[in-house]
């Protein structure tokens, strides 16, 4: 048995991603109720902190760490318009031929990916 507390690839991201005790514990709190609604004074009283303080940890966390996500998301989105196009290419207009179109809006979403990946990450 290892004498490790947590695996590598946590403390890993907690080391790289963590900058404070309130930002891990709003990244628990906001992941535990995700389903909620949180306005900045729900999460601050909830943080037991300051609301402009809790404004900032949200800013930090969605500025410098969770950017692909975003570009994660919208890459789906247009693998979603490639299937649709695919559902209508297929069932609703089978005369027309929407080949191109699917693989033009799936490589679209690919690039989107691409470029989160490469030029927006730290």
């Amino acid at each position: 048995m290892s004498n490790e507390l947590l695996p590598k690839d946590l403390e890993q991201f907690l080391l790289k991603h963590i900058d404070s005790i309130a930002q891990l514990e709003g990244l628990l709190l906001l992941r535990e109720a995700a389903e909620e609604e949180w306005s900045i004074q729900k999460l601050a009283s909830r943080l037991y902190i300051k609301e402009a303080e809790t404004a900032e940890l949200v800013r930090t966390l969605w500025r410098s760490h969770y950017k692909l996500l975003l570009w994660g998301g919208l890459c789906f989105l247009g693998l979603t318009v490639s299937n649709a196009l695919l559902v209508i290419d297929k069932l609703a207009l089978p005369l027309i031929d929407l080949s191109a179109w699917r693989l033009v809006a799936s490589l679209l979403a690919l690039l989107i990916m691409l470029y989160g990946m490469i030029w927006d990450t730290e």
